[in-house]
């Protein structure tokens, strides 16, 4: 809750948060990095999104947040490019609840 507060991060039952951090295996500290995301329901829906990059004790986070609906599936597809070196393609599904 605190870190909601400090950036503004609204807490509502229908909303989704996806938290993002890219950890480097030779020295696990975090990296930056581009993320492209699109986030769609089964019904092949694109939800909005709203992005946010938090920086605490040099370890960088990215949240993603999207309105959902009750026992809704969302779909996460995100092109992710650490460091500008290279692209990696992720997709992630969840169904959520609101009740």
């Amino acid at each position: 809750k605190d870190i909601a507060k400090k950036y503004n991060i609204e807490i509502k039952n229908n909303l989704a948060m996806l938290n993002v951090s890219i950890i480097k295996k030779s020295n696990n500290k975090s990296v930056t990095a581009n993320i492209n995301i699109t986030v769609k329901n089964l019904l092949g829906q694109i939800k909005k999104i709203s992005t946010l990059a938090i920086t605490e004790n040099d370890f960088t986070s990215y949240v993603f947040i999207s309105p959902i609906s009750n026992q809704e599936t969302l779909i996460y597809s995100l092109q992710v490019s650490p460091e500008e070196k290279y692209i990696k393609k992720i997709q992630y599904q969840k169904k959520f609840y609101t009740d």
